[in-house]
Parts: C-alpha cells; structure tokens; sequence
C-alpha cells in the first residue's frame, strides 16, 4: 500500500509492520542527505581541490500520536512495545514510505503524553533512524573487487620516498621558476601518495574492497603519475633558465647532478604508479566473485550484502566447505551466484 510505513527487519527476527492511517506520523518528516567531502588548498594555490568521499544520508525523525479510540483498543501501547522491540534488538531495517526506501537501525525512540494526549490510549512517540544507506531491490551485484595489492602504498612510497629525498643544492636556492614549479609537484605527489595509503589502509579494514575504494586508488595513483610527468617536462626548461641566470661553475655543476638525480627517480616513480594503478584497473574491470576476510566476521552479515538478505549464509557455507557462519580473518570465500 503506497500510503503506508513500512519497518522491516531484515535480520533477526525478521519482523515488519505496516503503520497506515491514523497510525502514520506527522507529514513533516525530512529526508535529508549531503555530500561528504574535503577541501584541500596548496600552498601558492588559490584554486582548492575537493575530495569527494560519497552520499551521507541523514538521520530521520518521525513523530506521531496513536490514540486507542481510532486504532482500536490497547493498540497504541501494542505500537509502542512493538517499537521499542525494534530498539532494543537493534537489528537492521529496511523503512519506506512512498518513494523513500532507506536501511538503518532505530536509533531512538520514546514516548509520553502532554496536552495534546488526553487519555492513557493517546501515545505521543518519536522515532529516530539513522541510515546506512538507500534501499534497492535491483539484482545483486558482484563488482566487489578482491583486494590483492596491499603492499602498493609501500612500493609507491619507496619510489616517491626516493624522489622526494634528494635535497636541493644550496647554490641552487631560488635560482629559477622552474625549480619552484618541481617542489610544487613534489608537495603535490607527498600529498597523493599520503592518500593512497589511507585508501588501502581503509580498505584492508574491509569484508570486501568496494569498486568506490578501487576507484579512489586509481584516481590518486594516476595523479602520483601526472605529477611526475609534470616535473620531467618542467626539468627540460632549468638548465636554459640556470645558464641564463648563474655564470659560475659550481652552480651550473650542482644544477645537472641534481637535475639528473630527480629526472632518474621521476621517471622509476612514473612507471611504479602507472603499474600499481594498471593493477587496481583490472581489478575495478573484473566482475570477481573471490572476497578476502580481513578480520573476524559473520557469514550472515557477507549474505546480506551480497543477496539482500541474511538467510543465504549457508549456500555460502556449504559452497566454501564451511559448518559454521563465524569465518575468522584470512579467510577467501567465494561467493556463488543465484540462478535466477
């Protein structure tokens, strides 16, 4: 029915409730959600760049009144020990109303009575739910990428670590614009480089690497590599901007070598991060059925995110030889495929 709430548990004891008519809430209910995001300004810089972290939805609250003389007798405190059951199993729900279909839990909810309440069967209560995320009943996915390249923060690390630990001669200080333009490269690629390693730091804490995180990886790993191309086309401008402003030997000498040393380790950090970022690609391309648990979990917690709903545990079980729901970490699971 379009014009009902309806609360289902999808775990647990799978309970649902249909609150329609005089039992709905109040209409003003709001339905809010933003854009997670932070906001980085670089030195020298006026333009900031953002980084976009995903949808957030907001908590909803819904707030109402049940009176026993439209609903039937006891039936407002039937609602409320109904409600407060949901709480305290704290299991997660699927809620729609009309369009809107979110999961989350029932964060908070109470009730009481005031003015507006005249009788014991007037039940004022507030609802509180926080959301995971929307609901959708469209099939299954299995783009969930498998997680096998833990240790390209530390090989892109180690590159750029190289790159970024060659000091500039003294006698080169603040000689040419170029020069500036390749330390504003390198802040940029520590900065980078700094974030990849939180993407896989993430990511390791993970059931599973959603394709969002595969995504991030390859964006930043593709701008590590950018940057470094940046500096080797910046380096072919400082020898004739050196020469046009120094005239002594030592400082036309420390130029070269330190020109040779960063062109060197560019181009090694160029190649790595086009590597790494060429091995996240194939996994965002891949349609992998292969997830690694990272740490302790329960198959029907895996179950619900890949089949909408817990119930499937022990077709996930039995297919990966399994007696019990409890996998511990280090644990690879293949997730097979309902026939539709």
């Amino acid at each position: 029915m379009p014009n009902a709430l309806i609360i289902e548990e999808l775990t647990g004891s799978q309970r649902k409730i249909e609150l329609q008519g005089r039992a709905l809430p109040f209409r003003k209910t709001e339905w809010k959600q933003h854009q997670r995001n932070t906001k980085t300004l670089y030195p020298g810089n006026p333009s900031a760049v953002f980084q976009i972290l995903g949808t957030e939805f907001m908590p909803t609250t819904f707030t109402g009144i049940w009176r026993d003389r439209y609903l039937g007798a006891d039936q407002a405190i039937t609602l409320v020990a109904f409600m407060q059951a949901l709480n305290d199993a704290g299991q997660e729900l699927r809620v729609t109303w009309g369009a809107n279909a979110r999961r989350g839990i029932l964060e908070e909810f109470f009730h009481g009575h005031d003015d507006i309440a005249k009788t014991a069967g007037d039940i004022l209560w507030t609802a509180v739910f926080n959301w995971t995320g929307k609901d959708s009943d469209r099939e299954v996915s299995f783009r969930t990428a498998t997680f096998n390249s833990i240790d390209a923060s530390e090989k892109v690390r180690g590159l750029a670590s190289a790159l970024l630990g060659i000091p500039l001669p003294e006698s080169l200080n603040g000689l040419a614009e170029g020069i500036l333009a390749v330390q504003d490269f390198m802040g940029d690629i520590e900065h980078a480089v700094s974030q990849v390693e939180k993407v896989i730091e993430t990511a390791t804490s993970l059931i599973m690497l959603p394709l969002e995180t595969v995504q991030r990886a390859v964006t930043l790993l593709e701008r590590v590599r950018g940057d470094a191309l940046g500096i080797i086309s910046t380096l072919a401008t400082i020898p004739a901007l050196s020469i046009a402003i120094v005239d002594d030997v030592k400082s036309l000498f420390d130029g070269e070598i330190w020109t040779r040393s960063i062109r060197g380790a560019t181009g090694n950090l160029a190649i790595g991060s086009e590597k790494e970022r060429d091995g996240f690609k194939e996994q965002a391309d891949a349609e992998v059925k292969t997830i690694y648990i990272t740490r302790g979990e329960d198959l029907r917690k895996v179950s619900l995110h890949f089949y909408g709903t817990a119930d499937e545990w022990v077709r996930i079980a039995d297919h990966n030889g399994l007696k019990f729901s409890n996998v511990p970490a280090g644990t690879k699971l293949k997730i097979p495929r309902i026939r539709q």
